[in-house]
């Protein structure tokens, strides 16, 4: 019996527009479905999501601290996604297809444990894909895959 083991990885993109996206981004990947949930905080913040919850439906769930004094609720900037062992290499990939994709600069960091990894560009889909490919593997490997 082959044992599988799930890792969180807590990702942060700059404003809730652009976490609202890559939620929705990695939840329509099949490997991804229904892994991915939006929190408020930086990286590595309490989520007060509890220990053992189900993933939720497949559009991710929203993980919110209250909100503060004259604003209208928190913002959701990170989004933690549920990761199989070998599976960052194929999240990285996604992560840099996603920023491909997106028209506006846009800055993504990836944590692991204590292993962070950041990608940023602005309109980069003329790029080459040898070279995206390149940062996605490199960018595992920093955050421990490989």
């Amino acid at each position: 019996m082959r044992t599988v083991t799930m890792t969180t990885a807590l990702i942060t993109v700059a404003g809730e527009d652009d976490a609202v996206a890559l939620r929705e981004w990695l939840n329509a990947e099949d490997e991804f479905r229904g892994r991915a949930r939006l929190h408020s905080g930086p990286a590595g913040a309490p989520t007060g999501e509890p220990a053992g919850a189900p993933m939720g439906e497949p559009t991710g769930m929203l993980v919110g601290a209250p909100a503060g004094e004259g604003t209208m609720g928190p913002a959701f900037d990170t989004v933690s996604l549920l990761v199989t062992s070998g599976g960052l290499t194929a999240m990285t990939t996604v992560l840099v297809t996603y920023l491909r994709n997106r028209g506006s600069k846009v800055r993504i960091t990836a944590t692991v444990g204590d292993r962070s990894a950041t990608i940023e560009g602005e309109r980069l889909r003329r790029a080459d894909v040898r070279e995206l490919n390149e940062v996605a593997v490199d960018m595992a490997r920093q955050l421990g895959e490989g």
